[in-house]
């Protein structure tokens, strides 16, 4: 009777250690030109329910900023932040974004440039990696996309977004 109290105990120990342990979640990466990183990253903002936030060098992908105003149409907070240098660019979307109800700053630093390529959505996952939101990118660049979802790793993206989005106009 004592083993079995002792087994039903450890057991008890066991699964309540488990339940409190954060999921791991493996990260899905991504290359491009073969992964088509547009697609996953189009996938996960159509995911999105609540909030989506970016932090990208350069946006001149068409179909990403498609699906943000889509996103942002059915009721998602878009935040994005666009480098000022790249913002000048004629093919930048931050100004479409903009006109479509996105929040949008641009980003203008003394002695450097805004070079995070970053979102997170849900403040739950983050992409990261080197892939830049333009169709050269895409297509032709050798480039990375990952997908996070540990607690830890999206709490500092968040807190890093939320310290560039206070800091600028």
């Amino acid at each position: 009777m004592e083993k079995k109290l002792a087994v039903i105990l450890l057991l008890g120990l066991y699964f309540s250690a488990c339940a409190t342990q954060e999921a791991t979640v493996a990260p899905e990466v991504f290359f491009c030109p073969e992964d088509n990183c547009a697609d996953h990253l189009i996938e996960k903002i159509d995911s999105a329910t609540q909030t989506i936030d970016i932090a990208v060098y350069s946006f001149t992908h068409d179909e990403i900023a498609d699906a943000l105003i889509r996103a942002g149409k059915k009721g998602v907070e878009v935040r994005v932040l666009v480098d000022f240098t790249q913002a000048q660019n004629k093919y930048s979307e931050d100004e479409r974004l903009a006109k479509n109800g996105v929040e949008v700053k641009t980003v203008r630093k003394s002695g450097g440039i805004m070079h995070n390529k970053f979102i997170v959505v849900d403040g739950a996952v983050i992409g990261t990696g080197s892939f830049n939101y333009s169709r050269n990118a895409d297509e032709s660049n050798d480039e990375n996309l990952v997908f996070l979802s540990d607690t830890k790793t999206v709490k500092k993206y968040l807190e890093e977004f939320e310290e560039i989005w206070a800091e600028t106009e």
